[in-house]
Formats: C-alpha cells, sequence, structure tokens
C-alpha cells in the first residue's frame, strides 16, 4: 500500500456553481508535501492546495482527500476515458488501499511523520459534474459506490509519491466510508441504524443528530 501521487490544485474560474472559483483541478507535484490539521472550513489541509468552495469543502474533516487508483480502472471501463492522478480532484492518489472500506474514525499512518483519520465519503456536486463533462455522470459515481475518502489530520508532517500506507486498527462499530455514503445516497435507513452504534466520531455523530432531525 502505497501513495503514488500528492496532488494539489490552484484556484480557476467556476463556470458551474454559483461560486466563483474552483481549485477541482489537481495535478501531481514532486517532493515532499506538508500536510496540516486546518483551523477553519474552507482551507485544505495540504500545503499549497487551494479551495474554491469555502462552505462545503476543506476544514479539519475533509483536510485530505484521496482517491484509489484502482478504482479510476473501473470509471475508464465504464466510461472508455483514461484518469491521471489528481482527475477526481484528491490529494493523495493511492495504491493497494481500498479507501472505502476504511472504517469511520479509523487511523492511517503514511510515511515516517503522518497519521490521518478516515472522516468521511466524497459526496458528488454540481462543480464535480460540470469539471467531469460525461453525461450522466453524478448518477454514474454514484452507482458504483466508490466515492474515495476524506481525511483529519491527526499527526502532521510531509507525505510524498511512493510513501508507505499502513491502515491501523478498525475501530469497533464497523461502519465504513462506502457504507456511510450509501445512507447519505440512497438509504436513509443506514443513517437511522448507525445513528444507534456506539464509537462513532463526534463528528459523525453530529451530522447523524442534525440530518436525521430534519
Amino acid at each position: 500500500m502505497r501513495v503514488s501521487s500528492v496532488n494539489i490544485g490552484k484556484l480557476q474560474e467556476n463556470p458551474w456553481q454559483d461560486y466563483e472559483h474552483t481549485g477541482i483541478d489537481k495535478s501531481p507535484v514532486q517532493g515532499p508535501v506538508a500536510l496540516h490539521s486546518p483551523s477553519e472550513l474552507g482551507e485544505s489541509g495540504v500545503a499549497g492546495d487551494e479551495l474554491g468552495d469555502k462552505k462545503h469543502h476543506g476544514g479539519h474533516v475533509q483536510a485530505v482527500y484521496s482517491y484509489a487508483a484502482e478504482d479510476y480502472r473501473l470509471f475508464e471501463r465504464i466510461t472508455g476515458r483514461t484518469f491521471a492522478p489528481g482527475a477526481f480532484g484528491e490529494n493523495l492518489t493511492t495504491e493497494g488501499l481500498d479507501v472505502n472500506a476504511l472504517v469511520l474514525g479509523q487511523l492511517v499512518r503514511v510515511g515516517p511523520d503522518v497519521v490521518l483519520e478516515a472522516s468521511a465519503p466524497r459526496i458528488p456536486c454540481n462543480t464535480f459534474r460540470g469539471y467531469m463533462d460525461t453525461a450522466g455522470w453524478l448518477k454514474t459515481f454514484t452507482a458504483q459506490m466508490k466515492p474515495g475518502a476524506y481525511f483529519r489530520v491527526i499527526e502532521e508532517g510531509e507525505v510524498r509519491a511512493g510513501d508507505a500506507i499502513e491502515p491501523l486498527e478498525a475501530p469497533a462499530h464497523g461502519y465504513t466510508i462506502a457504507k456511510y455514503f450509501e445512507g447519505r445516497m440512497r438509504d436513509k435507513k443506514i443513517l437511522h441504524d448507525m445513528n444507534a452504534a456506539p464509537g462513532l466520531p463526534e463528528y459523525v455523530a453530529a451530522y447523524l443528530e442534525r440530518k436525521l432531525a430534519s
């Protein structure tokens, strides 16, 4: 299990949403990149990475976004396109790790310095749809249940392409990134079941309380 690419994005005009700029177009960078825990929503946890939608992205729960190279191969077969690292706007492209199978709150060691915590699935938005420029993209993406994983930064440091990834012990509640995504996108009953599970991360429990009360 390893990091195959570290990717960052610079602000560009956003013709697909009601906010002016987006940093979804991310490209690989060479050498070490510092990761930190953002102090506020709208700030990336990846040095040099810029976010346009400061209301819905960044912050400590969505500090770093990762996507698996193996899942790109699935979408290449479906669409007939080729996807380079960073094509879905992820900061870390991984190899050998099923990021969707990580349990919410599970810690992952990356390289010698960094510890991340699996915190949330990617929820596809209109910017993602417009950027991909593929008919029916949001339905196609959602149907595969391969959303990729956001992470919190627990121990700060530097990461680089080639760094080893080591998932640590998973929390006992067992709810994965993929299952949480399914609950949010398809089956609200999953969220009700999750709400009764002990040991969920505080930020997940807080979301469920708000969502199920509405």
